[in-house]
């Protein structure tokens, strides 16, 4: 939901562009989030089975990831025929981060950015922030191979120049 309110806010034309993996878009969640905040919207949703592999192999800098967002982008285009305002992205890529130069109306939301600003709220209500002398411990679970999720985290939280 913090993703698609999000969107609906952004777009003035109701419109949307959704790019997700393929289970996300098979799942409808991302359309039926923006239907129940507005039942108007219109959803275009293209499924993205290339990013996912290669940014959890932190591969998020790369030429292969750069034609592949422009692979996925065209549809979306094509989609809105310059009417849309805004896309929906949740995939998170350094490349998903920025208009495409020749869309400068499209307003991008990334849902893992809009997740965390809401938790960030949330643990501030509450007041449940915890001080850094406190720090818990972590878990984290993968779906699939762990050591490769081992590999990337390890990539993607060590600072690099």
């Amino acid at each position: 939901m913090p993703g698609a309110r999000a969107a609906v806010q952004a777009t003035r034309t109701r419109q949307a562009g959704l790019m997700a993996t393929e289970a996300t878009v098979r799942s409808g969640s991302y359309q039926r989030a923006l239907h129940v905040l507005d039942a108007g919207i219109e959803v275009e949703a293209v499924a993205c089975p290339l990013l996912a592999p290669l940014i959890q192999e932190g591969d998020v800098f790369s030429e292969r990831v750069e034609d592949a967002v422009r692979e996925y982008v065209g549809p979306l285009k094509r989609h809105l025929r310059g009417h849309g305002d805004f896309g929906l992205y949740p995939l998170s890529s350094p490349h998903t981060h920025a208009p495409p130069p020749a869309r400068p109306r499209v307003a991008l939301v990334n849902s893992a950015e809009e997740i965390a600003r809401e938790v960030v709220e949330i643990i501030d209500r509450k007041q449940m922030g915890n001080v850094r002398e406190r720090e818990g411990t972590y878990a984290f679970f993968a779906t699939s191979n762990p050591e490769e999720f081992r590999a990337v985290g390890a990539f993607l939280t060590t600072p690099h120049s």
